[in-house]
């Protein structure tokens, strides 16, 4: 059975004080925990701090609900005394004992309370104000340092997904991902492309590069265009395309013959 350490325990309760995670049903279910178990912690937290999510509780802390809910959890997946206590933060496993012999004997009203006084059920506005108590400032620097990490984490996944559904395999990876880049830019005006081109790990001289290109694109066969325009114009348009290329060449251009039989159509 899984023993959550105490930084697993903060990570949750962070998530819950945050409000971005969902309440406690969608945080516990993303954890696969059980829901009462997290409940137990964020009343740990406000009860004494984060140094009390490694104490273990007394049984008089315990309500009804969260007792069955442990009686059934061990009923269901046949776990020990001792594996039950582990996986719920539990003291004692005898305790677990004692509250099943309670609740075969009872049902529900044997768990409530200890030595035969029922315990006060908190109500819903009490334990709503329980929860909501201020945090001091070492944990608001936790909770915005986890804020930030599930942003740019969010970040990540975005980039990946668009990535996945523009990929071609042709071209510059380079020039690919400033096009990927550039559309996520205009999808979330707010984002800063500095972190875009670290998620995609571009370097910032060849996005920048590619953006003026792709932003100011230029027609390539100008330079050419305006040297064949001369050249047929100074041989009074007796040079055909295979003259003009050796003119080209011989001025120092990179060039083939189709490109400029094409250009010269």
């Amino acid at each position: 059975m899984p023993k959550y350490t105490k930084e697993f325990k903060i990570k949750l309760v962070l998530e819950y004080l945050s409000g971005e995670s969902g309440g406690l049903k969608s945080i516990a279910k993303t954890y696969k925990i059980p829901k009462s178990t997290l409940e137990l912690w964020i009343n740990k937290y406000k009860s004494g701090g984060f140094d009390n999510l490694s104490k273990k509780l007394k049984n008089n802390k315990f309500t009804s609900e969260f007792k069955l809910s442990v009686i059934q959890y061990r009923q269901i997946n046949n776990t020990s005394l001792r594996e039950t206590a582990e996986y719920f933060d539990i003291a004692n496993g005898a305790m677990i004992c004692n509250w099943e012999k309670k609740y075969k004997e009872s049902g529900l009203s044997g768990l409530e309370g200890n030595r035969g006084r029922p315990k006060k059920e908190m109500t819903k506005s009490n334990k709503n104000s329980k929860l909501s108590n201020p945090i001091n400032e070492s944990e608001r620097e936790e909770l915005i340092r986890l804020r930030e990490e599930n942003r740019l984490l969010k970040m990540k996944i975005i980039y990946e997904k668009k990535a996945t559904s523009l990929a071609t395999g042709r071209g510059s990876r380079s020039k690919e991902k400033t096009k990927i880049i550039l559309k996520l830019q205009k999808e979330y005006p707010k984002s800063k492309v500095s972190e875009w081109i670290e998620i995609a790990k571009l370097p910032k001289s060849s996005y920048y590069e590619w953006k003026i290109k792709l932003e100011n694109p230029t027609d390539k066969d100008k330079e050419v265009k305006g040297e064949i325009k001369t050249i047929v114009k100074a041989s009074k348009g007796r040079y055909g395309y295979r003259r003009v290329t050796m003119v080209l060449k011989n001025k120092g251009f990179n060039i083939n013959h189709k490109r400029v039989l094409r250009i010269m159509r």
